[in-house]
């Protein structure tokens, strides 16, 4: 009985108000499709390595070449194998 009250009191207000409750509706949209990108791209970086049964032993070899007063290439690299 209560949560029917105030659907039917949204639902009016919705209705009364459609550009106000069109910009609500779609900050909230935008706003939980962002959180939700960047809890899966947080998940996902987390997650590296993880399937190795000793990732305790898992090292990453990172490069930096240097050659006069710059250094040109940076980063970690993989060899094919």
């Amino acid at each position: 009985m209560f949560f029917k009250t105030h659907l039917k009191t949204a639902i009016r207000s919705f209705y009364k108000n459609k550009t106000f409750s069109f910009i609500n509706i779609l900050g909230l949209t935008l706003g939980l499709s962002a959180c939700f990108l960047v809890l899966t791209v947080a998940l996902d970086d987390l997650s590296y390595d993880r399937f190795w049964k000793r990732t305790d032993d898992l090292y990453r070899v990172y490069s930096e070449n240097k050659m006069g007063n710059g250094i040109y290439l940076k980063g970690a690299y993989t060899p094919l194998v």
